[in-house]
């Protein structure tokens, strides 16, 4: 297995995390292995129904952070076409130096006018698969079960063009 190199700390949306929970809920704890912290806003976590409680999503290996009221007021305040969570995610995006995990393309808009790096969903397996950390079934299989759980947001071309960057020489269905 390959070294991941520089630390890369991200901050999952609510959407993104959904997608791997149901898919793959190892991939979290193996990117803060081998990358760094992988966190979200409580607020965010709170969206995501699949837990009981805060205790399963830090089992994931996922970080629960709770932003200042200042930080609250400001979101509630900001309006504009991104809901209160998604300000969130920006704002502590930027005050904790992660990448913002999303496949919104009005969060990572948001994301861009404060200068906040972003990732898509997806990459988190490109980047573990690089290093050797999942294999390629590994990959394929979480892709294609994001797909399927998420089809109107993950759709077959993105999942072709997933599997063009782990597969070089895949041909498509």
């Amino acid at each position: 297995m390959k070294s991941a190199g520089r630390r890369r700390e991200v901050l999952v949306d609510a959407c993104v995390m959904i997608d791997y929970v149901y898919a793959n809920r190892a991939i979290f704890a193996l990117w803060e292995q081998h990358y760094g912290r992988v966190r979200v806003v409580r607020e965010v976590a709170r969206e995501v129904k699949a837990f009981q409680n805060e205790e399963e999503i830090e089992k994931l290996g996922v970080e629960i952070v709770d932003l200042p009221v200042e930080d609250l007021a400001l979101a509630a305040q900001l309006g504009g076409r991104l809901s209160f969570q998604d300000h969130l995610c920006v704002l502590a995006s930027a005050k904790y130096r992660c990448v913002c995990v999303t496949n919104d393309k009005l969060l990572r808009a948001g994301c861009a006018k404060r200068d906040v790096p972003t990732m898509w969903g997806l990459e988190l397996l490109i980047d573990l698969h690089k290093i050797g950390c999942i294999n390629t079934q590994t990959a394929e299989e979480t892709a294609r079960k994001i797909h399927s759980n998420n089809p109107k947001h993950i759709t077959e071309r993105i999942v072709n063009e997933f599997l063009l960057k782990i597969q070089p020489d895949y041909r498509g269905q």
